[in-house]
């Protein structure tokens, strides 16, 4: 009867130690500055981001706070560990003026939810921006 209750607390302490090495999200930059850029300008982005857990990382969710920043990749399979991927966003620079938009990205790493931030100022003459 002791041993069986010193393998199931080394069991315990075991899945204990590697739940805290889970799936862990890392994104290079949580911002993405536009700056100046012109209307019509390429509005295309990316957040580059790894898993450093120990365990396959899976984005559940990714939504934009605002219909003029569109998701245009994200991938819902699984990221294995010290694999990278990405997050392809567009802003439509056809809307003139300062703008500060999220993504809000949802996964299976302990924290619910990162929100990326998109921020800039699209000018309606050219000759501005450059």
């Amino acid at each position: 009867m002791r041993r069986r209750l010193v393998i199931i607390t080394f069991v315990l302490v075991f899945i204990a130690i590697f739940d805290l090495k889970a799936q862990e999200i890392q994104f290079v930059t949580t911002e993405i500055n536009y700056g100046a850029i012109s209307k019509g300008a390429n509005g295309v982005r990316e957040f580059k981001f790894v898993n450093t857990g120990a365990a396959p990382l899976i984005i559940t969710k990714a939504t934009s706070s605002c219909t003029c920043l569109h998701i245009l990749y994200v991938s819902y399979e699984p990221i294995m560990p010290g694999q990278t991927s990405t997050i392809k966003v567009k802003y439509d620079t056809q809307r003139v003026g300062m703008f500060q938009k999220y993504i809000s990205v949802s996964s299976n790493a302990p924290i619910d939810f990162i929100n990326l931030k998109v921020f800039g100022e699209v000018y309606a003459d050219k000759a501005l921006v450059e």
